[in-house]
């Protein structure tokens, strides 16, 4: 369900963070009156998007004022699979089945996309594409060395439990699979990187769902979903 969130604090302001914890980065402050759009939630936090920055990060839940609003209208190329970024390559790729995208946050160099079901047990799941001037000469995540992929793996808060694995894609990409549990939440996080944007996919548990688990079976799917995506460069 798509809503509109009105950031509300004593103090004036709220953070958005990184992952749902108290204890990782804080990627934007949201003063009081922060128009903001939540696309999926967990147990205690909500996942938002500030249309002005482009931003995407978890709020507590108990900081935000929600209200309903209409779904976006979503074109039939994106409905099939199909994400222009920035004119840079073509993304294509099989939505899983079940699922429907929307695309939230689509500007310059950033594109967010959710991808929802019905299903309250199924996960929810949500595709970003971002361009990262730290990784603007690297063709694909390949190419980075050992200790780059340990900084990549450094990103991802302390608070809970991680396992880190990798993957790759069907022409052979490579992708940084981080699995976190503990206190706060469950999810997971699948990355890549292709010609400078870096591409994450995230799941999480639906928090009607009975399990607030994700199942290896789960993991599994994100996983395949991001293999099976296809890079087609604009030239």
């Amino acid at each position: 369900t798509i809503v509109e969130a009105q950031a509300r604090r004593a103090s004036g302001w709220v953070n958005m963070r990184f992952n749902p914890s108290r204890e990782t980065e804080c990627i934007e402050i949201c003063p009081d009156g922060t128009q903001l759009t939540a696309f999926a939630e967990t147990i205690n936090w909500y996942h938002v998007t500030d249309p002005v920055t482009g931003n995407s990060g978890y709020i507590r839940k108990e900081f935000l004022k929600v209200m309903q609003v209409e779904q976006p209208v979503v074109d039939e190329e994106t409905r099939i699979g199909t994400l222009n970024v920035n004119g840079e390559f073509m993304l294509e790729g099989k939505i899983p089945e079940g699922y429907t995208l929307q695309v939230l946050f689509a500007r310059n160099t950033k594109i967010i996309a959710a991808l929802v079901a019905e299903d309250e047990s199924r996960p929810q799941m949500l595709l970003t594409i971002a361009f990262d001037e730290m990784f603007a000469n690297v063709e694909r995540m390949n190419d980075l060395s050992p200790e780059e992929i340990e900084t990549l793996k450094a990103t991802y808060t302390d608070m809970n439990d991680e396992a880190f694995s990798e993957a790759e894609t069907a022409a052979g990409t490579k992708l940084l699979v981080a699995r976190e549990t503990g206190s706060d939440e469950d999810f997971a996080s699948i990355l890549s990187l292709y010609k400078g944007y870096s591409v994450e996919f995230v799941l999480s548990p639906n928090p009607n769902a009975a399990e607030q688990k994700l199942t290896d079976e789960q993991i599994q799917a994100g996983i395949d979903f991001l293999s099976n995506l296809e890079f087609i460069p604009a030239n």
